[in-house]
């Protein structure tokens, strides 16, 4: 006869094992973080520069969300009045369900070029300052005045406007 030795069952030898196991695991994932590469190129708005994510109402970042969703179509008519854009159903040219709770804007082309949308509660959301030179959009506000005389950086700075930029990094989820 064969004499076989059969252990009885103990958790604590597997209970070991799982334990190592997930150690392991950890510590890898906390080596990966220590020598995880950095970026080195860190985009910053220019001062005087209003950011998108943080300086902007709520209500301003719709609008503006709006604006740099309609871009290929107001670089693919630079002429276009805001009314062929409300035809196009394109926010925030046109009157629909945010458009009261944003600031009720009114938009107009300018002889520049430039669109100037009118907010009814400067409180709420400011005017904004819109163009399209190809794929980029340039958005200026002002919470205090609509006035925009000339279209040039310093005259409109002098007025009260200020550019919004917006700037992306990898870390940041909203």
């Amino acid at each position: 006869m064969i004499s076989v030795t059969v252990r009885p069952s103990s958790v604590g030898r597997e209970s070991r094992g799982v334990l190592a196991a997930c150690l392991g695991i950890v510590a890898l994932a906390a080596l990966y973080v220590v020598w995880l590469p950095r970026d080195a190129s860190v985009e910053s708005v220019a001062v005087g520069t209003l950011d998108a994510r943080t300086d902007l109402t709520a209500s301003e970042q719709g609008i503006y969300a709006d604006l740099v969703a309609a871009t290929p179509d107001l670089a693919a008519q630079p002429e276009a009045t805001p009314d062929d854009l409300a035809e196009e159903a394109l926010p925030p040219f046109i009157p629909d369900a945010g458009w009261k709770s944003r600031g009720a804007h009114q938009w107009q082309r300018l002889k520049s070029g430039w669109l100037v949308g009118t907010s009814s509660d400067s409180k709420l959301a400011g005017h904004f300052l819109v163009s399209s030179k190809g794929p980029e959009l340039l958005v200026w506000l002002n919470r205090s005045s609509a006035e925009v005389g000339e279209t040039h950086d310093h005259d409109l700075i002098e007025r009260g406007w200020k550019p919004v930029g917006r700037v992306f990094t990898k870390g940041v989820t909203r």
